[in-house]
């Protein structure tokens, strides 16, 4: 939750987690109840509701679909043995360059704050 929290995350990026974790709450309390733990399912509807109301946003108008970012066309082959992946870098920067040059100020703001996202776990994970 300190992510979703977190005043230097940018508001849209907020909105955003705030939304996901709401959708993500949903499917735990509609697994709760089809596996009979009604009790767990009502304290996470409980939770849900109690953040959705603090959120101000509203549960009805949530899409269920967790939306994902288009895979690269890259060739990224695993590294035999190592766990490491070889990737063409200059290849995915012409693919990157490319792709930014059709997208419109909205989808790069957007994209701006998920690279901001990016660094702000990175920099999250490496404490």
């Amino acid at each position: 939750m300190g992510f979703i929290e977190a005043q230097q995350t940018p508001k849209n990026v907020r909105k955003f987690a705030r939304e996901r974790w709401l959708v993500v709450k949903g499917k735990q309390t509609d697994f709760s109840e089809n596996t009979g733990r009604n009790e767990d399912a009502n304290r996470q509807r409980q939770k849900r509701n109690f953040f959705a109301t603090k959120w101000a946003i509203n549960l009805q108008e949530l899409s269920l679909d967790v939306p994902t970012l288009p895979l690269s066309t890259s060739t990224i082959t695993p590294i035999a043995n190592s766990g490491a992946f070889n990737i063409n870098i200059e290849q995915l920067r012409q693919e990157l360059t490319s792709s930014l040059t059709e997208l419109t100020q909205t989808e790069l703001q957007q994209l701006t704050h998920y690279i901001n996202f990016l660094r702000y776990s990175r920099n999250i994970n490496s404490l």
